[in-house]
């Protein structure tokens, strides 16, 4: 009888330990990722990276969804769209203690190489709160990178992407993929021209 009861007990005690509210779950979500990254400007002083990404219907479509650092796993390489699967679990920002979400490799359904297939914007410059913040980066030898991680060639528009940092001017540029490793700049783009 004791027996019985101590396996009553253990039965019980499995059912509350493994049960779990959905919500707390960790999900396995299809997802895309674009072939470039970009700068958010407003939500991090640090300029956080942000991938551009898309989940169910919304893959495919000219909906994109930026994330930061939520996404693990991913040896990420500019001029590859990736369709992936991951495993999405709820956690907690140590900062704010908001609720956020965090996005796990699981695997690669597909790597699409785009190089000369796509252009896209990357804002280059923007006054935030009174403070002018540029992603570009021009190291000791005068080579350009979007925030150190991927190199730009700004061609023959140098001069004027020069002079809109120096004026601080907020302006966007119209990339391709150069190649995995440079993206190259088509045209400049600042507010109320087209």
């Amino acid at each position: 009888m004791k027996l019985l009861k101590k396996y009553n007990v253990l039965i019980i005690a499995s059912i509350l330990l493994f049960s779990c509210n959905k919500d707390d779950e960790a999900d396995k979500v299809r997802m895309r990722i674009n072939s470039y990254r970009t700068v958010d400007f407003y939500y991090d002083t640090e300029n956080l990276m942000w991938y551009g990404t898309q989940t169910g219907k919304d893959i495919g479509s000219a909906i994109w969804r930026a994330i930061g650092d939520e996404l693990r796993g991913l040896d990420y390489e500019y001029g590859y769209v990736y369709d992936i699967e991951v495993i999405k679990s709820k956690i907690k920002d140590s900062n704010s203690g908001e609720e956020n979400y965090r996005y796990d490799l699981s695997s690669i359904i597909l790597k699409k190489d785009v190089v000369g297939e796509v252009g896209f914007n990357i804002k280059l410059g923007d006054n935030v709160n009174g403070n002018y913040i540029t992603s570009v980066v021009k190291d000791n030898l005068g080579n350009y990178t979007l925030m150190d991680e991927v190199d730009i060639n700004f061609g023959e528009h140098i001069e004027i992407v020069e002079k809109y940092i120096n004026e601080e001017i907020q302006f966007y540029g119209f990339f391709g993929h150069k190649d995995h490793e440079t993206i190259e700049l088509h045209y400049l783009v600042t507010p109320g021209s087209n």
